[in-house]
């Protein structure tokens, strides 16, 4: 009997160590998830950052277009 409780927690161990295993995989693997993860947002964090000022250099050229526009209408009403 004692042998035979032995072995059913020398499997159970086993079982066990195999699980802990597999779990430290897991969470191994989540880890590099959370890496890529985070690296891809830091790329489009750095995306967002050149369209905002793309979007802001237009916006001023355009300010500055529609002033030289306005100068132009008003030089001409000049004449």
């Amino acid at each position: 009997a004692i042998e035979a409780e032995l072995k059913n927690t020398q499997t159970t161990n086993g079982q066990m160590k195999k699980d802990v295993t597999q779990l430290k995989q897991k969470l191994d693997d989540v880890d590099i998830q959370l890496r890529d993860s985070q690296v891809r947002c830091d790329d489009l964090s750095e995306d967002n950052e050149k369209l905002l000022e793309q979007l802001r250099l237009q916006r001023k050229q355009l300010e500055e277009e529609k002033l030289r526009n306005a100068q132009v209408r008003n030089d001409e009403l000049l004449r």
